[in-house]
């Protein structure tokens, strides 16, 4: 398995950004950047496309990612219901 890094930036021109993108590089995992070249952009629209991302990663085995979500769901259900049941 391949390790993406996805850099959303404003502008891209940031240290931390440029930063990010070269240890990245230096690393060999491979980089999305994802930037709005100085035009108007917001946290909804970085929201969407992550959303848009990771609909696509989770549709790529859809059955054993459900599975696997709603196993570790369960857990962490059941781990605030034996919590709540120790604050009684």
């Amino acid at each position: 398995m391949e390790n993406v890094a996805i850099l959303l930036s404003y502008t891209g021109e940031t240290h931390e950004t440029i930063g990010d993108a070269k240890l990245c590089r230096y690393g060999g995992t491979k980089t999305i950047s994802i930037i709005s070249f100085g035009q108007f952009a917001s946290s909804a629209g970085f929201s969407y496309i992550l959303d848009f991302f990771y609909s696509g990663i989770f549709e790529k085995d859809y059955l054993a990612n459900y599975e696997y979500m709603l196993e570790h769901t369960g857990r962490l259900s059941m781990v605030q219901i034996n919590k709540k049941m120790s604050d009684i």
